[in-house]
């Protein structure tokens, strides 16, 4: 949600559809409300209300907002937001109204039209009188959302809107917490600085290791990503050509040197995600193999823990279904992954 041209539709278009920055410039004003369901590593689903509405416009598609888990407000930080901040704190004692529980996020979008100086101090003022307005409301509960709206500085030129939009979707991983500690223990044992399990096609991290994430790091290793994701097309498109299919294998990996003594580290873990590190040169020289046994075993445990998963997606057979074993072809019984928001939620911003 946010006021018109505020570029809600354009981080859109750049995170989920990989639309060229260049070009965000260009895309048109969105006329109405836009529900999509996007490829993540969970069942995800978007909406994207215009800003010439409000969430009232949930109403006539037999949405409320009690169904959703997350809502994002985008700011247009290079403007006037005063306006933009008064909508906000309306829409926010609204939806707390309605959904207690719900997350809000803040993005000081187009956060790249002004010098460093500018947008550190416009970032404040926005988190400021957010946070001021709130604290002032004569409700105790709105005055506890002063201690849990989240507000990130975003630009769709830079890896910034990634990140941020990783922290939304982080949220609504239902074992973020199993993965926070297996990435902890990873790092920890192999005395790897930082780590991220990335979504490799969204580009989103679903999680990393405790220590903070830094704007440097986590950019280079987008930047990674993307670089090996351009060399990989080259050998797809060889392979279109002649005809063939590869078996999949997850076993794909790849690292190089950077600034410093510093390397920059990928293992594919699955058909989606990817573990990508940042360690230090000689430490990744010298115990290379005990770091590619440890990556073994964790892609061996993600494997498993996604198959686990997807079986739990999986809607239960009906009351009157014949066992499977009674089938000759037992894979007739298979029914593919239902999305989240038929089980009464829906994962969306």
């Amino acid at each position: 949600m946010g006021l018109r041209r505020a570029g809600k539709t354009s981080a859109r278009e750049v995170v989920f559809h990989r639309l060229p920055p260049k070009q965000a410039f260009f895309v048109d004003t969105t006329p109405g409300v836009v529900k999509e369901d996007v490829e993540f590593w969970i069942p995800l689903q978007l909406w994207e209300i215009p800003g010439s509405q409000g969430l009232e416009a949930l109403e006539p598609l037999g949405a409320h907002l009690s169904h959703f888990s997350s809502l994002i407000w985008v700011i247009d930080a290079a403007d006037d937001y005063t306006e933009s901040l008064r909508a906000l704190f309306r829409t926010v004692v609204a939806a707390h109204a309605e959904n207690p529980g719900l997350h809000i996020d803040v993005f000081a979008h187009k956060s790249d039209a002004w010098d460093e100086y500018y947008r550190q101090d416009a970032f404040r003022q926005i988190q400021d009188r957010t946070i001021g307005e709130l604290e002032d409301h004569p409700s105790a509960a709105v005055q506890e959302l002063a201690d849990r709206i989240q507000f990130h500085l975003t630009s769709v030129y830079d890896h910034s809107v990634f990140e941020a939009m990783s922290r939304v979707v982080q949220r609504l991983v239902p074992t973020l917490g199993f993965l926070e500690q297996t990435l902890n223990y990873w790092s920890q044992t192999l005395d790897i600085p930082k780590c991220f399990l990335f979504d490799v096609p969204s580009r989103l991290y679903i999680t990393t290791d405790a220590s903070p994430v830094d704007p440097p790091s986590h950019d280079v290793c987008c930047q990674y990503i993307e670089n090996i994701e351009s060399v990989s097309e080259l050998f797809h498109m060889l392979e279109r050509r002649k005809g063939t299919k590869r078996k999949v294998a997850y076993r794909s990996s790849c690292s190089s040197k950077i600034a410093g003594d510093n390397t920059v580290a990928y293992w594919q873990i699955s058909e989606r995600l990817a573990l990508v590190a940042l360690v230090q040169t000689h430490m990744f020289d010298d115990h290379r193999g005990a770091i590619e046994m440890n990556v073994k075993s964790l892609r061996d445990a993600m494997l498993k823990f996604e198959a686990l998963e997807a079986r739990k997606r999986r809607p239960p057979p009906p009351a009157n279904a014949v066992p499977a074993s009674s089938k000759s072809d037992s894979s007739s019984l298979r029914t593919p992954s239902v999305h989240a928001s038929s089980a009464g939620k829906v994962n969306g911003g």
